[in-house]
C-alpha cells in the first residue's frame, strides 16, 4: 500500500465499520490520536511504533492462529509507510488481505490484536451524522462549513444571509423601537410630554441581534435543508441564535470561540466530536422503552454473544468504557483476552443488526450490556 498521510483519509462511517466486521482474523486495530499544533512530529512516530509493539506482542500470544507470525511482520512494514504529519487522530486496521486507514478525530491511543477488529471506541462517530454543516456567528462575520465523510471545506454565503450585524442593517432604529410620549394634563398646548415604554440600549441591542439572526436562519434553509447544524461561537451568539432559529436542526454540542479566526480543520474536528455526542442521544432515547420489552438479555454477555453470533440480536446497547475478558464471561469461542463486548458488538453488526453505545462503564437500564431480540 503506497504511503498515506491523515489528509487524504475517509473518516469511518457505519458503512465502512459494516464491511470490516466482516473480515477474518487475526485482526489488529491501531488507533493514534490528535496530534496538537506545535507537537513534535518525532513524538508521534514514536508512538505509532510503541503501539505497533504492542499489537505485535498481541498477535504472539494468539499461538492458535496460523499467519500471526507473517502478519506481525508485514504491519511492522505497513507502519512504516505511514506518513506521519500534524492532524486528527486515526485508526489502522490490518488483517490478512485487509490494509485501512481512516480519520478518527479525538480517538485515545491503543492496540488490539484479535479475533476481530476493536470497534467499540469507534461506534459513536462512525454513527454520527455524515453530512452536516457548521455556523459560525459573530457580530462581526458569519461563516459556513460544510463538513462531509471527505473533509471540511468553507460555504460561500448565499445572498440571502447578512454577512455581518452591520450589514443586516440592523442598526437602522425599527419604528416600534421610537419613544412613545404622553402628554401631561388635560389639554395640549405648552405641556410637556412624559416617556414611557422606551427600550434600553441592552433590550435595543438583543433586537437587532434577534434580527440578524433570524434573517441568517432563513437564508441558510435552502443551503443546510435539513442537514444538523453546528454553532461556533461565544455562548451568548449561540444561545441567541437557537431562540431565533427555532425548529432548526442544531446540534446539541457548541464550540465556544471567536469564529472570525477558526481554521477548516479546527472546525472539522470540533464538529465531529459533537456529531459523535449526537449519537449518544439516539442511543438514550432507543434505551428508554427497554424495560418494557421482554424479548431481551441483561446482563448476560456469553449469553449476548452467542446471540449476536446467530444473528439474532436486533439491537445491541454498551457502556462504552466496559471491557470483559472471554475467559472472565467462560465464552471458549474467543481468544481468552479477547473482549466479549466488543466481540458482540462486532458480531451484531456482522448479521445487520444495530449497536448503540452510551458513555461510561455502566447502562441507564443497570449492568454494561443489553440486547434486543430478533426471535
Amino acid at each position: 500500500m503506497s504511503p498515506m498521510t491523515e489528509t487524504t483519509l475517509k473518516h469511518l462511517d457505519l458503512e465502512e465499520l459494516r464491511r470490516l466486521v466482516h473480515m477474518q482474523g487475526p485482526c489488529v486495530t491501531l488507533q493514534v490520536p490528535d496530534s496538537h499544533p506545535g507537537a513534535a512530529g518525532s513524538s508521534r512516530k514514536a508512538a505509532l511504533r510503541q503501539l505497533t509493539q504492542t499489537a505485535v506482542e498481541g498477535l504472539g500470544n494468539l499461538s492458535r492462529t496460523p499467519g500471526a507470525e507473517s502478519l506481525a511482520n508485514a504491519l511492522k512494514s505497513f507502519v512504516e509507510t505511514i506518513d506521519l504529519g500534524g492532524g486528527p487522530g486515526f485508526t489502522v486496521f490490518f488483517a490478512p488481505g485487509t490494509e485501512a486507514m481512516f480519520a478518527t478525530p479525538g480517538v485515545q491511543a491503543n492496540a488490539v490484536a484479535a479475533g476481530r477488529f476493536h470497534v467499540v471506541p469507534l461506534l459513536a462517530s462512525a454513527a454520527a451524522p455524515r453530512n452536516f454543516y457548521a455556523l459560525g456567528l459573530s457580530r462581526n462575520t458569519i461563516r459556513l462549513w460544510h463538513v462531509t465523510p471527505f473533509g471540511c471545506e468553507e460555504v460561500v454565503l448565499p445572498h440571502s444571509v447578512p454577512a455581518s450585524l452591520a450589514a443586516d442593517g440592523a442598526f437602522d432604529k425599527p419604528d416600534h423601537d421610537l419613544e412613545n410620549r404622553s402628554s401631561i394634563g388635560p389639554g395640549t398646548g405648552t405641556m410637556h410630554a412624559m416617556r414611557f415604554g422606551t427600550l434600553s440600549d441592552h433590550d435595543s441591542e438583543a433586537e437587532y441581534l434577534h434580527h440578524f439572526f433570524s434573517r441568517v436562519a432563513k437564508g441558510l434553509r435552502d443551503v443546510v435543508q435539513e442537514a444538523p447544524v453546528f454553532l461556533v461561537g461565544t455562548r451568548p451568539d449561540t444561545l441567541a441564535y437557537r431562540r431565533a432559529a427555532r425548529g432548526a436542526a442544531i446540534l446539541d454540542a457548541e464550540w465556544h470561540c471567536n469564529p472570525e479566526h477558526c481554521s477548516a480543520s479546527e472546525v472539522e474536528t470540533e464538529a465531529r466530536l459533537a456529531a459523535a455526542k449526537e449519537s449518544y442521544h439516539q442511543a438514550e432515547a432507543a434505551i428508554l422503552p427497554l424495560p418494557e420489552i421482554p424479548q431481551k438479555i441483561a446482563g448476560a454477555p456469553a449469553a449476548i454473544f452467542t446471540a449476536a453470533s446467530e444473528g439474532r440480536v436486533h439491537q445491541l446497547f454498551l457502556a462504552e468504557a466496559a471491557r470483559m475478558q472471554a475467559s472472565a464471561a467462560h465464552v471458549a469461542d474467543l481468544f481468552p483476552d479477547e473482549d466479549v463486548f466488543n466481540a458482540a458488538a462486532v458480531e451484531t453488526l456482522r448479521t445487520g443488526g444495530t449497536v448503540y453505545v452510551l458513555p461510561g462503564d455502566a447502562l441507564p437500564t443497570g449492568g454494561a450490556i443489553t440486547a434486543v431480540l430478533r426471535y
